[in-house]
């Protein structure tokens, strides 16, 4: 609707486009026209974008812009709409101030250039005036707001989206990325992931496979552990290790078969040698397998009962080792598989309480750690699944509440550290769901 909205850089959709395409991506441009001109500028499609510009419905625009991996996109509708389906976006902006649009963590502007004109009072916007440029028209630096953003910083910018460029896709139930390169006629690009599937992938499985410190120590010549001992917890051990094999491969009827013979050698070494502590652990380790692989599965009635057992194995531990420092950490996970499961099986009043649990102890161990970044963002990660919890109590309010907690302590470590992928895709997902929950608070209010 006005020049000013553009990216103005002669060069700068062109290179973007080129760059996506070189890095496996499709570009979509689905402004409402290919083209524009007004006086000496033009804004057109790159040649490499597909065409799906036009007078398209709203719904199918939103559509393209919810499955879309990254939207690259200018202070115009489509980046709100892009905004309002959940995807992120990466915004160019200029003319108008930070404060004037959505938060987003991939914002690019340029304060050493002359900015923000739409946002000074001084100034008022003449819609007359397809031009329009207060502080510098007809002069050398006319719209130098965007003009000066060169295609480097936006491709830095893409490059700092957590997973972009490796196959990003949308997860199960949440969306990846999505990006917009627009203003006008060429500038408003949703950009698709080549051969993306919406298959829903083993999460909590890969999730406990992926964890440090998950394994089943080996016996071997241990001291404190006898010979015999040593050979069956050596045993457990392997069995172990080829079912996470076979879960790795997706044959979890196999993973489930030997994570369960692992489980059976364990438990006679447990019940041979209550007190070590050493057995215990493992057992709960082989424990969580099974209910993970059974939660797969979706048999929630066993997963239940398996991570049941291991909580409460892991929980007598802590009782009985207070000084030992891994076993809280071991007890805030099992309270965290217990509460995935719950949720699944439609017990929602357990799984907030089990949520609880978790945040109660990541909150303690972080406090006596606070330099310690895994826990810092454990604990950043328990707040927003706590905030998820009390969603489905009809708790809006208080899961408002722990979401900005959560978002508290992730700009805390964005600002000490600088953009890490981790970090950015939280506050990412935070902002999402603080609107969602802002939305939903707004639809069920008494009427003033």
């Amino acid at each position: 609707t006005t020049q000013c909205k553009h990216w103005n850089n002669p060069d700068g959709w062109q290179s973007i486009v080129s760059f996506l395409k070189a890095t496996g991506y499709r570009v979509i441009c689905i402004d409402q026209k290919a083209e524009s001109r007004r006086g000496d500028f033009q804004t057109r499609i790159p040649a490499e974008a597909e065409d799906q510009t036009g007078d398209r419905p709203l719904q199918e625009r939103a559509r393209w812009l919810r499955h879309a991996v990254v939207f690259i996109g200018l202070s115009s509708g489509l980046s709100w709409l892009a905004w309002a389906v959940g995807t992120p976006v990466v915004l160019i902006s200029g003319f108008t101030h930070p404060t004037n649009e959505f938060a987003t963590p991939y914002r690019i502007i340029n304060h050493h250039a002359c900015n923000s004109c739409w946002n000074d009072a001084r100034h008022r916007f003449d819609h007359r005036d397809a031009l329009w440029c207060p502080r510098w028209k007809d002069t050398p630096r006319q719209f130098e707001c965007t003009r000066l953003i060169k295609a480097d910083q936006v491709v830095g910018t893409l490059r700092r989206i957590p997973g972009f460029g490796q196959g990003m896709r949308p997860q199960p139930r949440q969306l990846a990325t999505a990006q917009q390169p627009g203003a006008d006629a060429a500038a408003r690009t949703a950009v698709a992931p080549s051969g993306s599937t919406d298959q829903e992938e083993p999460v909590a499985l890969a999730a406990l496979l992926a964890r440090p410190h998950g394994d089943v120590v080996r016996g071997g010549l241990a001291v404190g552990v006898t010979v015999a001992a040593g050979k069956l917890l050596d045993l457990a051990a392997a069995r172990i290790a080829e079912g996470d094999r076979n879960a790795s491969s997706n044959d979890l009827a196999g993973a489930l078969q030997n994570y369960k013979q692992g489980v059976d050698a364990i438990r006679y070494l447990t019940q041979a040698d209550p007190d070590n502590a050493g057995f215990q652990r493992s057992l709960s380790v082989a424990l969580n397998r099974i209910g993970a692989v059974l939660f797969v599965q979706r048999n929630l009635r066993g997963a239940h009962a398996a991570y049941s057992a291991s909580l409460a194995v892991i929980q007598k531990l802590t009782a009985t080792h207070p000084g030992n420092p891994s076993f809280p950490r071991d007890l805030a996970w099992c309270h965290a598989l217990l509460a995935d499961v719950l949720t699944a099986q439609g017990h929602h009043a357990e799984a907030f309480e089990q949520r609880r649990h978790n945040a109660a102890v990541i909150t303690q161990l972080a406090n006596t750690a606070p330099d310690d970044s895994t826990l810092q963002r454990a604990l950043a990660t328990s707040y927003q699944n706590l905030g998820d919890a009390f969603l489905p109590l009809g708790n809006i309010d208080g899961a408002l509440t722990v979401y900005r907690i959560s978002l508290g302590l992730t700009k805390r470590e964005l600002d000490a550290h600088g953009q890490d992928p981790g970090w950015n895709a939280l506050y990412t997902s935070l902002l999402q769901k603080i609107r969602a929950a802002l939305l939903a608070q707004r639809q069920v209010a008494p009427p003033a």
